[in-house]
């Protein structure tokens, strides 16, 4: 019995090289199978590359086997739970609000957690001592009562003054007035003579003046019992001097 020949149908090198995994592990049928070894007889370039790959393949299988950690399947199945709950969170305007929610919730608890331990315990001490107080120490009331017994009154502001003066003379009968600024230690800063026209007619009147102010002493004047700079006014006259703060 002679059998007919089969017809081969000839593919391209495009094809031939989609079926080259399918060769190399034989798992092509009978008719993919004649058809490439048709192609692979006459086509030198798709028989160098099938060649080259059964190389690489033997060279892949002779290298070292490498064994994965054990924590490595824990890691991607952690890394697989957060990508699938961050699609899920994105998945509709619902979900992303309760993951906004959720994530803010955790954000203020972690910011208010590290305040709320001594904000309580200083609550607490306050709380202590508030009661401690009457029973180990005088009340207030009784301490506040003693302080303001004990005080010393004070008024409020005293001018500066004048505890020794020496006399001028001058022939003019108007009056000369002198503004003197007095420190806290009772010394003089600084001096003006306003509205004076006894300097322009007597000139030697500004030298005896400021003599006379060389040899003067004065208290400096008071806030609250503390010594401070004020000004005072001399007004000098043909037989008297007035003191004016």
């Amino acid at each position: 019995m002679t059998g007919e020949p089969m017809n081969i149908v000839a593919i391209s090198c495009s094809i031939a090289a989609n079926h080259f995994p399918g060769l190399l592990d034989g798992d092509l049928s009978a008719a993919e199978q004649r058809q490439m070894d048709a192609h692979t007889d006459g086509c030198s370039r798709c028989s160098a590359q099938i060649q080259q790959m059964r190389q690489l393949r033997s060279t892949l299988r002779r290298m070292p086997v490498r064994v994965s950690p054990a924590s490595l399947k824990t890691r991607l199945r952690i890394v697989a739970s957060r990508e699938m709950v961050r699609q899920n969170s994105r998945a509709s305007l619902p979900a992303m609000w309760a993951e906004w929610r959720s994530s803010f919730s955790l954000w203020s608890q972690n910011l208010m957690r590290p305040l709320a331990i001594p904000t309580a315990g200083g609550f607490l001490s306050a709380i202590v001592l508030f009661c401690l107080l009457p029973v180990g120490m005088a009340s207030p009331s009784l301490v506040l009562s003693v302080a303001t017994l004990a005080d010393v009154p004070t008024g409020l502001y005293t001018d500066a003054t004048v505890k020794s003066i020496s006399p001028v003379g001058f022939n003019d009968a108007e009056d000369v007035v002198v503004e003197l600024t007095i420190d806290d230690q009772g010394r003089i800063l600084n001096y003006t003579i306003p509205d004076c026209p006894h300097m322009l007619k007597t000139p030697g009147l500004r030298r005896n003046i400021e003599n006379s102010l060389l040899f003067t002493q004065f208290t400096p004047a008071t806030m609250f019992g503390q010594p401070m700079s004020g000004k005072i006014r001399l007004s000098f006259r043909n037989s008297s001097i007035n003191v004016k703060g």
